[in-house]
């Protein structure tokens, strides 16, 4: 018999499966990137079917089977797109979500990541004064925590401080916004 593991994840992504089942593209804080099956969640009457929504934050039970992961129950902790929040922070935040799905490797933990990601999700209800520069560091960060840009002796600050107490100069932006596109670029992800 397999164990349930009991998590909290972020939804990055699912897709249909098969007739009635979805893939889904978990984020957590203990396993990493996992890819899991969710058994009949799109009939009509699934219990599960408006705990799995893209970009949620939610508390999930999943069993690890041989070959493939399956996620037996969730409960949504937190749908950021729900109530206030400002935009372009929460397209930073999708955009976060979408590199993680990218850049990560399956079921490799990666604690610091995942509390980047509640931190710049408890921020976006909070209007931002500096779009380009609130993206080019919550993307920054996670390219740095995966070991795809070198932290430099003077962003070392930086990288340090909480997402709210940053205001680096137009030039460190532009760097930062350089760098990330750059690493991008040459992972060919």
């Amino acid at each position: 018999m397999h164990p349930i593991i009991h998590t909290e994840a972020f939804v990055l992504k699912s897709i249909e499966s098969g007739e009635a089942n979805k893939r889904v593209w978990l984020f957590t804080r203990e396993h990493g990137l996992i890819v899991a099956t969710v058994q009949g969640v799109r009939k009509s009457g699934a219990k599960l079917r408006s705990h799995i929504i893209d970009y949620t934050y939610i508390n999930a039970d999943l069993v690890k089977g041989r070959d493939v992961w399956r996620l037996v129950s969730a409960q949504v902790i937190s749908n950021p797109f729900v109530g206030l929040y400002d935009k372009m922070r929460a397209r930073s935040f999708v955009r976060a979500l979408s590199l993680v799905e990218r850049f990560c490797i399956e079921e490799g933990a990666e604690p610091e990541i995942f509390e980047h990601l509640l931190e710049t999700m408890k921020t976006l209800n909070i209007n931002s004064d500096n779009d380009k520069l609130f993206d080019a560091v919550v993307l920054w960060k996670i390219l740095v925590m995966l070991g795809y840009l070198e932290l430099a002796e003077e962003f070392k600050d930086l990288f340090e401080k909480d997402i709210l107490e940053i205001s680096p100069k137009e030039d460190t932006v532009k760097r930062l916004v350089k760098d990330v596109s750059d690493a991008i670029n040459r992972t060919h992800l």
